[in-house]
């Protein structure tokens, strides 16, 4: 089986665009060439500097309650849930699906510096 970079993103093969800070951006599309068929190489991986994620002038500090998620967090101060896994790759988890604990304080990246990692998917995605 023969695969290689397809060239194309995700919007020329479903049809549907992305917004711009959707996680699938940062993945590029692979084509099987025996058989035409595409998949997102999801193995890639983006990551937060380490100066960003050691700089608390980047992030907000929040001190959770019983029964918080990542999700509800990110909702809370993004109006979204969909950025739960910025929040997750800031404060270095490995499982989200592991609950958060009452006291647990979490890093919550200001929305001033979404872009500087939003920004990066391309990057990631081309290479």
């Amino acid at each position: 089986m023969s695969v290689k970079k397809s060239g194309r993103i995700y919007s020329d093969i479903t049809g549907y665009e992305l917004p711009f800070s959707s996680r699938l951006n940062a993945y590029n599309i692979l084509k099987i060439t025996e058989t035409n068929q595409y998949f997102l190489n999801i193995f890639k991986y983006f990551e937060i500097p380490k100066d960003v994620k050691e700089n608390d002038a980047f992030y907000h500090k929040h001190i959770c309650i019983d029964t918080e998620w990542w999700d509800n967090i990110s909702y809370k101060y993004y109006n979204t849930s969909y950025y739960w896994y910025v929040l997750c790759e800031l404060n270095d988890v490995v499982n989200p699906f592991e609950s958060l604990y009452e006291g647990k304080m979490v890093k919550v990246l200001k929305t001033s510096y979404f872009y500087y990692i939003f920004r990066d998917f391309k990057k990631i995605r081309d290479l």
